[in-house]
């Protein structure tokens, strides 16, 4: 730490401004411009090994940060005086000067002027001056990765939140998209990080996200998501979505909800397609008329009502096909302005069918319902019979006679009419008894072999199961039981107590407690590998703030495991135990 009056090349320190993970920040005067400044100051001495990998990967973020700040010049974004090495007393030294805000962070300003909530005008006029800070870093390909209150510092003295002037900070964390080989850790601040970021693969709407959740709570006053550990943050971020933000606040208009969810998306290509459309469609939903039983309330002796918005309604046609007719579907059309509305089939419905779909903010959508049927022409008509010409029958003396042939022969027609009737139904009865009884034996075997099928699949399943159990338990080593060794942070001069309990109920999954200096932490995640190295996390609290401490391990040649930690403030060190 440095000291009071001591010089850091042309750079007088005053005072200790503030500390993070990678250094501490001091207020100092440059002494040949008589100008204060603020230095940030990494040592990469404080590592308890200079050259090894972690005293490497904090260097390399401290030049990145340095990197990535030089590259932009923006009103909005915090720049860059000077980035040097040097050396003080001894002691190797690498630092960045930067431009002094005495009004320090946004999150400081809330602070001292007694604030929770600010009015979405406001929020409008602070999220333009971030939206144009991330999308000209943006479009130098940075991305910021650490977008939240605190990194917003503001320039000069404003009681107003209306007159802010803002500038980005703290790139400490920031991706450069053209590099490469980068690493996959996770890193930022657990409230704020989208879904990706989690995972180790941001992009641009990255950003957006995090954006989204800070004016989320300048407008409610609180986060979207409250989890009070790593895992249920993570879990809520991934899977939840964040309670409409007007259903806390009244006086946020409703219309600012849409724009706020779709910002916040768990898919990134669901969000806007940049940060500035993001803070145009926020400052376009302001302009949009609040219907009148959804008013916000204006704090005004004198009540003024809000216009009443009357919605035409907006109609699109769903083809289905006849089974989906018959038996009900769920299906989701998509309106021209892209939002997916989901549009439930009853069973039984019919072409022309008019589905009704409300909507809280927007006007009702009906859907009709069109179902193609098949049609079958109809058979052509029988010709029709037309009598040859000829000459016209003269009676003669045969006349009776042909009468009693022609009864005779009409008889003998209608008797073997009745004859091939009584077959033909015989015929059929016969057809019928022998269709049944073979479709009756076709189903019965059919039983008996989907039985078979069932019994084997159960047999080779039950198996395989069975295999893959004692073959997990014959991959991983067992490592249950208690060990104890020692604790070394990067910033501590001496090392604490540590123990560990070890319970390993499935192979390669571990569980149990882990103990450092008094406390005692819950181990997660835990597993072990075939070579008996192991991986587990704690949840801990640091300065009143959680931090999730990763642990990887090393199996040693004898009992135990020695390796490293890193935690989400970036701080590190070594443990050991046997």
């Amino acid at each position: 730490m440095l000291q009071p009056g001591q010089r850091l090349d042309d750079y007088r320190i005053e005072s200790l401004f503030a500390s993070g993970g990678m250094g501490e920040i001091y207020l100092a005067e440059e002494v040949s411009l008589n100008r204060q400044v603020a230095i940030k100051v990494i040592r990469p001495e404080a590592i308890r090994y200079p050259d090894s990998e972690d005293a490497q990967k904090v260097t390399k973020l401290f030049r990145r940060e340095a990197t990535a700040i030089a590259r932009l010049n923006h009103p909005y974004v915090l720049p860059l005086y000077r980035f040097g090495e040097a050396t003080l007393d001894g002691i190797p030294l690498m630092y960045m000067v930067m431009p002094y805000c005495q009004e320090k962070s946004l999150t400081d300003w809330m602070q001292t002027h007694a604030k929770t909530v600010l009015s979405p005008q406001e929020v409008d006029y602070i999220l333009r001056q971030a939206a144009e800070a991330l999308q000209y870093a943006h479009d130098l390909g940075v991305i910021h990765l650490d977008v939240k209150p605190s990194n917003f510092l503001v320039r000069y003295r404003a009681d107003d939140a209306s007159k802010l002037n803002l500038q980005l900070a703290d790139f400490g964390v920031a991706k450069l998209t053209a590099t490469t080989g980068m690493s996959q850790t996770v890193r930022g601040s657990l409230e704020y990080m989208a879904p990706e970021q989690w995972e180790g693969s941001p992009v641009f709407a990255t950003d957006q996200y995090a954006l989204a959740t800070m004016i989320y709570k300048f407008l409610t006053g609180q986060a979207p998501f409250k989890g009070t550990g790593f895992e249920q943050l993570w879990h809520q971020h991934r899977y939840m979505q964040p309670q409409p933000p007007s259903t806390i606040n009244p006086n946020i208009p409703p219309s600012v909800d849409n724009v706020l969810l779709r910002a916040m998306a768990k898919n990134p290509s669901e969000r806007f397609p940049s940060v500035m459309a993001f803070a145009e469609a926020y400052h376009q939903a302001l302009q949009a008329p609040v219907p009148k039983t959804e008013r916000a309330e204006i704090p005004k002796t004198e009540r003024v009502e809000m216009p009443k918005t009357e919605y035409a309604p907006f109609y699109q046609t769903l083809m289905i096909s006849p089974e989906e007719a018959s038996r009900g579907t769920y299906r989701t059309i998509t309106l021209p302005s892209g939002e997916q509305l989901p549009v439930s089939v009853p069973p039984g419905a019919y072409s022309g069918q008019v589905i009704n779909i409300p909507r809280q903010n927007g006007p009702s959508v009906f859907v009709s319902l069109q179902v193609p049927t098949m049609q079958t022409p109809p058979p052509p008509p029988p010709p029709l019979s037309t009598p040859r010409p000829g000459p016209s029958p003269t009676p003669g003396p045969n006349r009776n006679m042909r009468y009693v042939l022609a009864g005779l022969a009409l008889l003998l027609i209608i008797g073997g009419i009745i004859v091939g009737v009584s077959v033909n139904n015989s015929n059929n009865q016969h057809n019928a008894q022998a269709t049944a009884t073979a479709q009756a034996n076709q189903q019965a075997q059919a039983t008996i072999d989907a039985q078979s099928t069932v019994d084997a699949q159960a047999t080779i399943d039950a198996q395989a199961t069975i295999d893959a159990q004692a073959t997990a338990q014959a991959a991983f080593p067992d490592v249950r039981g208690s060990y104890s060794g020692t604790y070394q942070d990067a910033t501590s001069s001496s090392p604490l107590q540590m123990a560990l309990n070890i319970n390993q109920e499935n192979g390669q999954s571990i569980t149990g407690d882990c103990t450092i200096g008094t406390s005692k932490f819950t181990i997660q995640n835990g597993t072990v590998d075939s070579s008996g190295n192991i991986q587990f996390s704690i949840n801990a609290m640091v300065n009143s703030a959680n931090v999730v401490i990763t642990f990887n391990g090393t199996a040693q040649s004898s009992r135990g495991w020695q390796g490293t930690f890193s935690d989400t403030n970036n701080d590190q060190g070594t443990w050991s135990v046997s």
